[in-house]
């Protein structure tokens, strides 16, 4: 199943979202690989301005008003990003390259970047052309688009992989935005006592969430999913919710273009398996869209908030 990325926007309502500029977005995925020297003539270099992607996203279950969204921050190292650079329909690999700003401040880290970018030869500067980069994922080019898998992951400290592009020449950022769905569930003890917290994944038949996905994009940067398999699930790492206190779960997935139908959220809470009552959402759960969730637990019972 293949799904054309999709940009929305919601009014502001300032109340959440604080958390996932602390939490999800602070290193580069594709640190460990090698950064390759340039091996080809350059006709220029380019240098263009990066800003962490700043996107809004809604709740999947109630909370139909309120405002949520995802921002990134840099890792504090200088952020990374694999670069590539389109024209007459054909993409040209540049490889990994580091911003020229390191060893960023924790006031630096959402603040804009620059990448120095040699532009082949190869490319006709007096023509257009178009840069598109992106960070925290590891692509490649398989028949002629950029290409990386997708595995369903789930954790409270999970990366959002971005896509940056650009017009050839011009240093001002024009578009960006994240790869997958990025989905937060808050999970809130309402007991006297903290709390041993997994998830588990959900009860459902038809999965909106892939557990393995690729992700494309031809060079006239147009986006695509592909489902490679729902089967299996994923569980996160275990973490304590004190008494009286809120935390959140995030998972990373490629869309299956359903909705959220007859579901229930599983949790182990304490060692014990637990489940919310069955919900459906009319929300659509779309690629680059982040999605939120938020249930409750009293000691007895585990219930949408």
């Amino acid at each position: 199943m293949k799904q054309k990325n999709i940009k929305k926007l919601l009014e502001m309502f300032a109340l959440c979202a604080f958390s996932f500029t602390l939490s999800n977005c602070g290193g580069n995925e594709d640190d460990e690989e090698t950064v390759d020297k340039i091996k080809y003539s350059v006709s220029r270099v380019d240098t263009y301005t990066f800003t962490p992607p700043f996107v809004y996203g809604s709740y999947l279950v109630n909370h139909p008003t309120k405002t949520v969204w995802v921002e990134n921050s840099w890792n504090p190292l200088g952020p990374r990003f694999h670069v590539y650079v389109s024209q007459d329909n054909v993409f040209t690999d540049l490889g990994l390259l580091d911003s020229k700003e390191t060893n960023l401040t924790t006031a630096d880290t959402k603040k804009p970047v620059h990448v120095e970018v040699p532009i082949p030869a190869s490319i006709d500067v007096n023509r257009p052309y178009q840069l598109f980069a992106t960070n925290g994922s590891t692509t490649k080019i398989v028949e002629g688009k950029i290409t990386f898998d997708m595995e369903l992951l789930r954790d409270s400290n999970t990366f959002c992989p971005s896509w940056h592009s650009f017009q050839g020449g011009i240093s001002a950022e024009k578009q960006s935005g994240y790869f997958g769905v990025f989905e937060c569930l808050y999970v809130e003890n309402l007991t006297a006592k903290p709390i041993k917290v997994k998830h588990m994944g959900y009860d459902t038949v038809d999965k909106w969430y892939a557990t393995k996905g690729e992700i494309s994009i031809s060079p006239n940067l147009v986006m695509e999913t592909m489902v490679i398999s729902t089967s299996g699930e994923a569980m996160s790492p275990e973490k304590t919710i004190g008494a009286g206190e809120k935390d959140w779960f995030e998972s990373r997935y490629v869309p299956t273009g359903k909705k959220m139908n007859n579901a229930r959220l599983i949790l182990d809470i304490d060692g014990k398996e637990v489940k919310t009552p069955v919900v459906s959402s009319i929300v659509s759960i779309e690629n680059g869209i982040p999605a939120f969730l938020s249930v409750k637990w009293d000691g007895t019972m585990l219930d949408w908030d």
